[in-house]
């Protein structure tokens, strides 16, 4: 049996008409959506706002009660965890040829963790150092102090929640 182009003409208008039915399904549910966000969103706003306040409050509360947390570092309240946690550290170099030079001397086997080909420091791999052996090739860290850390227990919204709360906090 030979296809004719009128076949390939009806078949390209169904095709045509699904795409039709589909586009106005979408097209439907974001209208829907659009309309819970305009009912729903300036109240999650202001809920957001006021959650983002009573939580700076907590903070500051937290981080001028330090010797609170001491033993244990944290503590659950309502299912928050709060307290203390120790802050991640940034690697800083001066001179990045002079720590491409050191590592070379210092560990020449693991060269190629720490170098990326193009001559640049691999800080990802630096971290595994100790503060000994960062130092014996000219890395120093920073900020790797204690921080506050207040973060809820794992659940359905959470991410939206903190997506909704960062945009509503100051910082």
């Amino acid at each position: 049996m030979k296809i004719t182009l009128e076949q390939i003409h009806q078949s390209a208008e169904a095709f045509a008409a699904a795409r039709n039915c589909l586009i106005a399904a979408i097209q439907t549910y974001d209208d829907a959506v659009q309309l819970a966000k305009d009912k729903h969103w300036p109240g999650i706003r202001e809920l957001a706002g006021d959650t983002a306040i009573v939580k700076n409050e907590l903070a500051n509360l937290i981080d001028h009660a330090r010797d609170l947390f001491d033993d244990p570092r944290t503590i659950s309240v309502d299912g928050i965890k709060l307290g203390l946690r120790k802050a991640k550290g940034s690697i800083n170099f001066a001179d990045e040829d002079k720590v491409i030079e050191l590592i070379g001397k210092h560990f020449p086997e693991r060269r190629d963790e720490f170098i990326k080909t193009e001559r640049f420091i691999k800080k990802k791999a630096l971290e595994t150092l100790s503060a000994a052996d960062l130092k014996r090739i000219g890395v120093t860290v920073t900020a790797d102090s204690d921080e506050v850390v207040i973060a809820p227990a794992s659940g359905g919204v959470d991410k939206l929640v903190a997506a909704v709360l960062k945009e509503a906090s100051p910082e």
